[in-house]
């Protein structure tokens, strides 16, 4: 029996986008016409990948995010 880290692979995608129409981030802040980072977390469970969630963050989140290695 396969352990389930095995048969379901994780994986993030990350881009750098432009706020046009206001979007809601994840502390709850209001972001409209600025640039703001998507993460996009996708799984396989053997039929392709799908988007499980997205996450929007500002620059100083995303920097801070990827600083304290949390995932």
């Amino acid at each position: 029996m396969k352990w389930n880290n095995a048969i379901v692979a994780k994986r993030v995608s990350t881009h750098k986008k432009f706020a046009w129409f206001p979007i809601r981030l994840e502390n709850g802040n209001l972001l409209w016409l600025t640039p703001y980072y998507e993460e996009v977390y996708f799984y396989s469970s053997g039929f392709g990948y799908r988007s499980l969630a997205s996450y929007y963050y500002t620059k100083d989140e995303y920097m801070m995010r990827k600083l304290s290695g949390v995932e």
